[in-house]
């Protein structure tokens, strides 16, 4: 019979316990610490990558944008023409 108050022993395992646990737990912090550094890092490598990218490629030049004109009426029934021509060729090889 167990008398309240003893210990059994089990004192030297429940600080064993204590301490893996706790020693994981500062392992995970300086993991995702390194995780975060090592972020940082690439990101500002990533950076550095493209502002060379850029100044390698010269100033930027902006095009100028093409109205389109639309087809007179006369264009129109060309296109028409030869589509029709193009078309009538197609259905007699089938």
């Amino acid at each position: 019979m167990r008398r309240h108050g003893v210990r059994t022993g089990t004192g030297r395992i429940q600080s064993f316990i204590h301490r893996r646990s706790n020693e994981s737990l500062v392992n995970a912090e300086a993991r995702r610490q390194h995780q975060k550094t090592r972020k940082r890092i690439d990101v500002a490598a990533k950076q550095a990558k493209r502002l060379a990218k850029e100044a390698l490629a010269g100033p930027v030049v902006k095009k100028e944008k093409v109205k389109k004109v639309k087809p007179t009426k006369e264009e129109l029934g060309m296109q028409d023409a030869k589509k029709r021509s193009a078309g009538a060729g197609k259905k007699e090889t089938s």
